[in-house]
């Protein structure tokens, strides 16, 4: 059952959609909201006659508040300035935000939502009898006249009243009332989408047991992938919806996850189909599907991908309109039809950045397979995918893309467009090729026919197939599963000996290291003990790479000396290697290894013991190894 990390606790997840949500910022739309009549007499202030909020409006927004990370902050400045503008951003929950500062403030005093036609240059909020008000717009003139805007805020403050300010979708309106005045807008962060999903089942079902039998099957790692940081809180309610239907229908906790996953997505896709009913131009095509595949990346990779596609798609002549559309406009127009946001982050040191962000994190997946099955682009997309770049952060995200391209249907297309990446002669094709073979695998409906494909690749005669399956087993990028991984390398060794390659060597080498690192060193261990007893190319091929380990981290042989069985699997693959004829590489890492241990007694003692299990093997190799290496000393 998923419960919240404890503090201090860490949850590792590989997310496509993460990002790091610390603001907004919104596209010019040229549009202002003035609220300050400039026809209006000066002198004496009126009293506002605007609608009196009702106290269950309030109530409603304070059930299932999970207080955003700027939340206290916001509330120390409507304390200190009495005034406090929230940046808008849709899907950030900021009006929700806004009535609970109000009501933090107020308590069960009035609350007034102010006219958009009150004049608040003469508006004199002593004369109200509402203790807080919330206004939706700039403040007008009064953003351009400080002094006014000053004197506004010492008039809450002799009344003892607060106002909240909701500025308009304009980033320009926030940054203006920033530059041009003393009072910095607050910019609205959606507060973590499964915080807020566990927030509304708790409403939803006060008895604890019910709600434990509801996320029964469902990890706090599914949660947080489901909902990444960034997604808006209506999110959390779909999904919310989708773990109630799944408990109802008396699905098993096994079932749960894919179940919701097969619910959602079918509800993004016909969201999308809906959207994408008007056709779109090439340039709002190429930025929709950029935004998609890159979505939690910098803005500027967002356009500059854009631009790629939309290049390659005119030069392939799948053109859907005649028209030379700026992809910059042509963004702008995507953001509020398909739930994007820009959203700026800030980092220590380091200038803002701007990230694109879908409010609705599965609207991604469902653009992609219309992209692939419905919008008649795929050659355009698949030179596109293979040309993003050598970068791991896109490799990955093209990776994920390319494998939307296989439809959920068996026998429709199969992994066509994944073959024609490899020999796209794209820079990067071979190895986003390998990103989406392993986004495959971990795919229940298309593992099986993903590791056929690797195994019969591991034999291929083309080069390129081979550095494919072994680049998806790991090396330049991230960890396919194991098991899988495994095979794949075992078939790779095997084939290198009717068709050898130094390329296909090193990537075969970095798979192995990378699934040594970065997964469980004992198993691939486990493996090559059982690949060394053996009289094929395999056996020669875990004693020649078991040196590598030693060199690369030394540290985790030593930790692991004081397990029975990890020890022993050290002891036969490093007797194994040094009773193979060429272990000169291993001689000179064992003598590197236990010149730098020997500052550190433990590490010293670590090393020593291995070096006694590995003595007690008789054969004449290994006493001319553990000669040499004394002489050292």
């Amino acid at each position: 059952m998923a419960e919240r990390p404890e503090p201090g606790q860490v949850l590792f997840l590989n997310l496509f959609n993460g990002n790091f949500n610390a603001g907004i910022i919104g596209q010019s739309q040229e549009k202002r909201v003035a609220l300050a009549g400039a026809g209006s007499p000066p002198g004496r202030r009126s009293s506002a006659s605007a609608g009196r909020l009702h106290p269950q409006v309030l109530e409603s927004a304070a059930k299932a508040f999970v207080p955003p990370e700027n939340f206290e902050l916001a509330g120390r400045v409507l304390a200190k300035r009495r005034i406090v503008f929230l940046a808008h951003g849709r899907g950030t929950g900021r009006r929700t935000l806004g009535l609970n500062l109000l009501r933090r403030h107020v308590g069960a005093g009035v609350v007034r939502h102010l006219d958009e036609s009150l004049d608040l240059g003469c508006w004199n909020p002593a004369a109200d009898e509402a203790d807080g008000f919330l206004l939706d717009g700039t403040l007008g003139a009064l953003v351009q006249r400080p002094a006014a805007l000053a004197s506004l805020a010492a008039d809450l403050r002799d009344a003892g009243k607060v106002l909240v300010v909701l500025l308009p979708e304009d980033d320009e309106l926030a940054v203006r009332v920033e530059e041009d005045t003393e009072f910095s807008p607050i910019r609205c962060v959606p507060p973590p989408g499964a915080d807020v999903l566990l927030e509304h089942l708790a409403v939803a079902v006060p008895d604890e047991c019910r709600r434990r039998r509801i996320l029964d099957g469902f990890s706090w790692d599914f949660l947080e992938g489901l909902l990444p940081v960034g997604a808006a809180p209506g999110a959390a309610l779909e999904a919310l919806d989708a773990l109630r239907t799944a408990a109802r229908l008396a699905r098993t906790p096994a079932e749960r996850p894919a179940f919701v996953l097969a619910e959602l997505t079918v509800a993004a896709q016909r969201e999308i189909g809906e959207r994408l009913a008007a056709p779109l131009d090439d340039a709002q095509r190429s930025c929709l599907i950029a935004a998609a595949v890159f979505a939690g990346k910098e803005q500027h990779v967002v356009m500059e991908q854009a631009a790629r596609l939309h290049a390659q798609i005119r030069r392939i002549g799948r053109s859907a309109s005649d028209g030379g559309t700026d992809t910059e406009v042509a963004f702008s127009t995507l953001l509020a039809p398909f739930g994007i946001r820009t959203d700026l982050v800030w980092r220590p040191g380091r200038p803002a950045r701007s990230i694109v962000v879908f409010m609705r994190p599965l609207w991604t997946l469902a653009i992609m397979r219309h992209a692939w099955h419905r919008m008649g682009i795929g050659r355009a997309l698949v030179r596109w995918l293979g040309g993003v770049g050598a970068e791991n952060h896109l490799v990955e995200r093209a990776g994920w893309a390319l494998a939307q391209s296989v439809s959920p249907k068996p026998g429709v297309g199969g992994l066509r467009d994944v073959r024609a990446c490899v020999t796209s002669g794209g820079p990067s094709g071979y190895v986003v090729a390998a990103a989406a073979l392993r986004t495959l695998l971990e795919d229940p409906g298309a593992d099986r026919e993903t590791l056929g494909l690797l195994c019969t690749w591991a034999y291929a005669e083309r080069v390129a197939y081979r550095i494919t399956a072994a680049t998806a087993c790991g090396g330049r990028t991230e960890t396919a599963s194991l098991r899988p991984a495994l095979t794949v390398l075992r078939y790779l060794v095997k084939g290198a000996e009717e068709n050898p390659h130094g390329r296909v060597d090193r990537a075969v080498d970095d798979a192995m290291l990378d699934l040594f690192l970065r997964d469980d060193g004992i198993e691939v261990l486990r493996e090559l003990v059982a690949w060394s007893e053996t009289e094929d190319a395999e056996a020669q091929y875990a004693v020649r790479i078991v040196p590598r380990f030693l060199h690369v981290n030394p540290l985790w042989f030593e930790s692991q000396m004081d397990d029975p069985e990890a020890a022993r699997l050290i002891t036969t693959l490093i007797t194994r290697s040094i009773r193979a004829r060429n272990c000169g590489r291993l001689r000179e890492t064992v003598v590197r290894w236990r010149r730098s241990a020997q500052r550190d007694p433990s590490r010293a003692a670590s090393v020593e013991t291995l070096l006694v299990a590995v003595g007690e093997d008789p054969h004449p190799r290994v006493r001319r190894f553990l000669d040499a290496i004394n002489r050292h000393d």
